[in-house]
């Protein structure tokens, strides 16, 4: 441990030094009040400082009481050392801001134990002091990502209410071009009638591949609206049986825009599995933070492979959501479902979403984990249990 002594007499110092250096202590020395008063306001100043009472320039009571004045966290034990044995003149020290006194002639003995009594004060100081600023950054940090999960809750709300706007125009969009297509047979035959022009030709040929176009638009459209507004709906739903295959289908629809430029998705469902028991909506929201999790893992290749497969384990059903992304470290896999816990740059992640799936799974009965691949990439899986009043159905009789 770095010790300061400050002390004008030579051979007090020398002695000081010479005992407190054999107990493995580093020393810097000071030969009056003013040389101590420097060394203290370094940043690298020891924490434990021995101060004689009378010294030239600046006498150690002087120097306690400016220390405790610096506007610092750290807080440094100061030990007085002085010929004064009077109580009044003992008590104006430790009133000061001395922590503990020696009187001259010191014992070595002595002087070791108070030095310990001090290390431990020190050492104790530092620890609190470290886990304080630990405790406040993360309450910073925990403050910020509230914030930001507050504002997520937010823009749930307002996407629902566009949703709900976007809705008006594409059902005007929608009738318009149900009307063009009824009136489209007469309207064709009319122009058929005027003569083989190039331009009618194109318009005869052009025309129902544009009202095909539109009218697929409009059902992407409003498919995507019905799936947006499923998702940040916030009223509780009660549990029925439902076919899983058909929450993932909607999820991936939600995660197109995601997963369309450099992914592609390999699904991998048997023709027949039975339904399993609960909220079809949070199980959208379930299967959305993992794809979305499983899109942004392989973000920075060129191609990504996205697997999903779904099978009956026992009395469960099990979905594996897979990329071929890097995989994740051991920090991420011991932490991975903590709540706050995120490995994406500010102002993209919450660390919230896999902490709410895994409460999630958990409340109807299931579980989640997740490992490496052998082949380098994350995988993802849950299980659900298997609805007991339901009976198996196939994809093509599940309803959407």
């Amino acid at each position: 441990m770095r010790i300061l002594i400050a002390e004008d007499d030579f051979t007090s110092r020398t002695m000081l030094t010479a005992v407190l250096e054999k107990g493995g202590h580093e020393i810097v020395e000071a030969r009056d009040g003013n040389d101590a008063w420097e060394a203290i306001q370094q940043p690298d100043a020891p924490g434990l400082v021995i101060l004689d009472w009378m010294m030239p320039e600046m006498d150690g009571l002087e120097v306690v009481r400016r220390v405790r004045q610096m506007p610092t966290e750290r807080r440094h034990y100061i030990i007085m050392l002085t010929h004064k044995g009077d109580r009044a003149d003992i008590v104006a020290g430790l009133e000061a801001g001395a922590d503990d006194y020696l009187t001259k002639p010191f014992d070595a003995g002595e002087l070791r134990a108070r030095v310990k009594v001090g290390r431990r004060m020190v050492e104790m100081q530092d620890r609190l002091s470290k886990f304080a600023n630990k405790m406040q950054t993360l309450a910073e940090e925990r403050a910020r990502q509230l914030v930001h999960a507050d504002r997520l809750a937010t823009l749930g709300v307002l996407a629902a209410g566009i949703a709900h706007e976007i809705n008006n125009p594409v059902a005007f969009v929608a009738g318009n071009a149900q009307t063009i297509e009824r009136v489209w047979d007469t309207v064709a035959t009319q122009l058929q009638n005027t003569g083989d022009d190039e331009e009618i030709a194109f318009i005869l040929e052009e025309v129902p591949k544009m009202l095909a176009g539109i009218r697929k638009g409009v059902d992407r459209i409003s498919k995507i609206v019905r799936g947006l507004k499923s998702y940040v709906r916030q009223e509780k739903m009660g549990t029925a049986p439902f076919h899983l295959d058909d929450a993932i289908e909607t999820a991936l629809e939600l995660c197109r825009n995601s997963l369309k430029y450099n992914v592609t998705v390999e699904k991998n469902y048997p023709n027949i599995l039975p339904e399993v028991l609960g909220d079809y909506r949070k199980m959208e929201q379930v299967l959305v933070n993992l794809l979305t999790n499983a899109a942004d893992a392989m973000s920075e290749q060129k191609q990504g492979t996205l697997s999903i497969d779904t099978c009956v384990d026992k009395d469960f059903v099990r979905v594996t959501i897979t990329d071929n992304g890097p995989g994740m470290t051991p920090e991420v896999l011991d932490r991975m479902f903590d709540p706050f816990y995120t490995t994406k740059t500010e102002g993209k992640g919450t660390g919230l979403g896999l902490s709410i799936s895994k409460g999630i799974i958990e409340q109807h009965g299931g579980t989640l984990e997740a490992r490496n691949t052998p082949e380098g990439g994350a995988e993802l899986s849950f299980t659900l249990p298997v609805a007991s009043c339901a009976s198996p159905v196939t994809k093509e009789d599940a309803s959407p």
